[in-house]
């Protein structure tokens, strides 16, 4: 199981020092010393915890954890405050504005520890609790409400990155034939299958695999240009293919197929035409044109 991840947000090196000997055999331990590097690292690893401590460049303490708190990618991350001059009215501002703690930086480490602990221990509880609400129950794949979070997320790092995204919309050929002559328990177990299809094709840990409602499935593919995805769509409808699940008699096909739909961009801040929407919305597009061209291919 992996490691649960800490970063530290603090300006001293010799602090710094001191945290990572504490926490690192313990946890995945990240250290940032300036307030940009910290929300780039906070978003890009989406850390379990971030010990946030009163000295960072030029930057406000008290802003930065406003901005961890408001960050729609770091919001859920519980943030920790350690302070090298502690004051009640200090520790108020920085409750009030939804920091989960706040204790002097000369705490005992053993104290500090026990303290950290107890509280990534609850932020593991509400993380796989998330993960059951972000599931889709059938198939075991990200929900459509976890796609759209995680769609957000990497639009925003390909733009940071100047990197391509792209997206492979996926429907089930003739699905409601296939129910109608086997019926809806037939129909939920073929449903898995083309799932385990659909997240098998996945070529990175940073590849995504939806179902998005129905029997239509997504797959979002970071650093990935439209040749690219081409390829995988390709594969992906060949391994539909080689299930072999018989279809309805009624069906063009005498095996259960599928069609796709792909599209591709490198998101940026300067056109406001291109956005989230619209790559899927360029998918979906492509998806329907495949079913037109006779099915079972991808456009």
């Amino acid at each position: 199981m992996a490691m649960q991840t800490i970063l530290v947000v603090n300006g001293n090196k010799k602090r710094i020092s001191e945290l990572t000997s504490l926490f690192e055999p313990h946890y995945d331990f990240k250290a940032a010393q300036d307030s940009k590097s910290a929300m780039e690292l906070a978003v890009k690893l989406d850390a379990d915890l971030i010990l946030l401590g009163s000295k960072i460049d030029n930057v406000d303490s008290l802003d930065l954890c406003q901005k961890f708190i408001q960050n729609p990618f770091t919001k859920h991350t519980p943030v920790i405050v350690t302070s090298d001059e502690v004051s009640e009215q200090e520790e108020e501002v920085f409750l009030s504005i939804g920091a989960i703690d706040y204790f002097s930086s000369t705490t005992l480490k053993s104290i500090l520890f026990n303290r950290v602990r107890n509280h990534l221990k609850t932020a593991k509880k509400l993380k796989e609790l998330e993960l059951i609400a972000c599931t889709d129950g059938l198939t075991g794949l990200a929900n459509k409400m976890q796609f759209t979070t995680i769609l957000n997320k990497e639009w925003h790092a390909a733009i940071r990155g100047n990197y391509s995204l792209a997206a492979i919309m996926v429907d089930i050929d003739q699905f409601k034939l296939y129910n109608d002559q086997f019926g809806h328990i037939e129909g939920d177990e073929c449903l898995k299958k083309i799932a385990r299809a659909v997240d098998e094709t996945r070529r990175r840990d940073e590849d995504v695999a939806s179902r998005f409602g129905g029997e239509e499935f997504v797959l979002l593919l970071p650093y990935t240009d439209l040749k690219g995805a081409h390829r995988v769509a390709e594969k992906l409808l060949k391994n539909i293919r080689e299930l072999k699940i018989p279809h309805s008699e009624s069906a063009i096909h005498p095996m259960v197929t599928a069609s796709a739909g792909v599209s591709a961009c490198i998101p940026n801040h300067f056109d406001r035409h291109l956005t989230t929407e619209t790559l899927l919305a360029d998918a979906d597009s492509n998806l329907y044109r495949a079913k037109e061209k006779g099915r079972n291919c991808y456009v």
